[in-house]
């Protein structure tokens, strides 16, 4: 079981306590390791979260697992 915590969507100017409310409901557990995730399979979870208007922009990217792992918000 792998626990990921995804959010496209903090903002500085939120207060704190929402900013931790989000960041707990964010955390996931996973079923299978995303680093052995294929293109499509990013693409496909992407699309079932907060984050799923970045799903078609992962997919034209041929982000993986392993590469979605070394991505942060900065870096999309």
């Amino acid at each position: 079981m792998i626990r990921l915590v995804l959010g496209c969507s903090y903002g500085a100017q939120a207060p704190l306590q929402q900013r931790r409310r989000r960041q707990q409901e964010s955390h996931l557990v996973l079923e299978t390791n995303p680093l052995e995730w294929s293109v499509d399979d990013v693409a496909r979870f992407i699309a079932n979260t907060e984050c799923a208007h970045m799903s078609r922009i992962l997919g034209e990217q041929e982000i993986d697992g392993q590469a979605l792992m070394l991505l942060n918000l900065p870096t999309v």
